[in-house]
């Protein structure tokens, strides 16, 4: 094969992948959606917003902190104080016929050390349940997240081949116009008009399938959002 043969071959391969890109982009803009990493994010954002289930997560997050903060203090339980007070009418006489003008009180301070010691463990464990709670958020972050990629994905990949089937409708209606139109003046066969029929009523129930698949899809993804993709800019 010579060099001329290679270069031409070379062009065709390039035009062919040029006009594969120009496809894509330009008859097919919905296949930029696909790659709209921004538009994702958004999407997820919305869905965790309106998540049930994710703001449960968040609470028992906001309760692990607030048991971490209660067992760090809580060696103040380990304390006991103790207070007694004797009025002075109620003091005894030290000798007949006298009295003490002063009243008596007292103070005690006890330390329980099983507490005490008990206080780092609790502290530790409830870290962990914070960790705990935080994995869990991540955890869910991530299927959610998942979720709404391949819900949206397949919303957009049905939306792409509904056009593409009404498209592939219109050509086969247009070419049964036709053949009946050949078929009454008799330069056309019955068998060729049955196909051609047959043609549009098969890409006819593609369009109807592909419909509904369409509608099942919106209402997928809609129900993860817990918002209509109408409102949100760009998505639909």
């Amino acid at each position: 094969m010579s060099i001329g043969q290679i270069s031409i071959i070379f062009l065709i391969l390039l035009t062919g992948f040029c006009s594969a890109q120009d496809y894509q982009y330009e008859d097919d803009p919905l296949a930029e959606l696909l790659y709209d990493s921004n538009l994702v994010n958004k999407l997820f954002d919305i869905a965790w917003r309106n998540y049930p289930e994710g703001r449960i997560w968040e609470s028992r997050l906001e309760i692990a902190e607030l048991q971490k903060g209660n067992e760090t203090w809580s060696w103040l339980n380990a304390l006991s104080f103790n207070y007694i007070y004797y009025p002075d009418f109620l003091n005894a006489q030290t000798e007949p016929g006298t009295q003490s003008n002063f009243s008596r009180f007292g103070i005690g301070l006890s330390v329980n050390l099983g507490t005490v010691l008990s206080v780092p463990n609790r502290v530790a464990q409830a870290t962990e349940n914070i960790k705990i709670a935080e994995r869990n958020i991540e955890l869910q972050k991530l299927n959610i997240k998942f979720e709404v990629s391949r819900r949206y994905y397949y919303y957009i990949q049905q939306k792409r081949l509904l056009i593409s089937r009404l498209k592939s409708l219109e050509d086969d209606r247009n070419g049964l116009s036709l053949a009946k139109y050949k078929y009454d003046r008799g330069e056309l066969s019955l068998d060729f008009y049955n196909q051609a029929l047959t043609q549009y009523n098969v890409s006819k129930e593609r369009v109807y399938e592909t419909e509904s698949n369409l509608a099942v899809a919106k209402a997928s993804i809609e129900e993860l959002l817990g918002v209509k993709l109408e409102t949100i800019e760009g998505a639909f």
